[in-house]
């Protein structure tokens, strides 16, 4: 409704009902702020995040088996066509199917990566941005930097700065400190 009156606070609130969604574990909620998301992308020009997201979405209504209603399905049109004209066929496919390899845990996660308060301590583990708690969270099961980046589709060096925020947020030196610490904290 709010898009429909051109009012500016839509992204707000599709993330503050993904929040919602999340946290009372309603799937398909949360599956329709996905999608809302991805629209809002695709209209913002960030194809590459919308085709992650619409893939996401997919995957996450293939496994309940829940089908995009009639209700839904001008959005979803809009959303594939914007797509459509701003990737190649190849680029597109590709994007779809990183987004349909993340589970709906990983597709919010992803959906949220740079929103929310930064008024967190600055040591210890509540310092830790959502990013930087991934980060430590595939470092533990043993994954490489290009492996953590391929995954969180960031580059090397953004998980680097990951990692030295987080050694210093947390004050160890070695990915071993750090996986140690993760595995007794968890």
């Amino acid at each position: 409704m709010l898009r429909a009156v051109g009012d500016q606070s839509v992204e707000d609130e599709a993330h503050r009902a993904l929040t919602a969604g999340v946290e009372s574990g309603l799937r398909l909620e949360t599956i329709e702020s996905l999608e809302l998301l991805a629209l809002l992308a695709a209209e913002s020009n960030d194809a590459v995040h919308a085709a992650r997201l619409v893939g996401a979405a997919g995957r996450a209504r293939a496994d309940i088996g829940c089908p995009v209603p009639p209700c839904l399905e001008p959005d979803a049109d809009r959303t594939r066509e914007i797509l459509e004209h701003s990737l190649d066929d190849d680029e597109l496919n590709r994007l779809l199917d990183e987004g349909e390899n993340l589970d709906i845990d990983a597709a919010c996660a992803y959906a949220t990566r740079g929103r929310g308060a930064r008024r967190r301590p600055t040591t210890g583990w509540s310092s830790l941005t959502p990013s930087e708690r991934q980060v430590v969270e595939l470092i533990a099961e043993g994954l490489k930097n290009a492996d953590i980046a391929q995954r969180l589709f960031v580059t090397v060096p953004t998980i680097k700065t990951h990692l030295a925020h987080i050694f210093t947020k947390l004050g160890v030196s070695t990915r071993a400190e750090l996986a140690a610490r993760a595995s007794r904290r968890g």
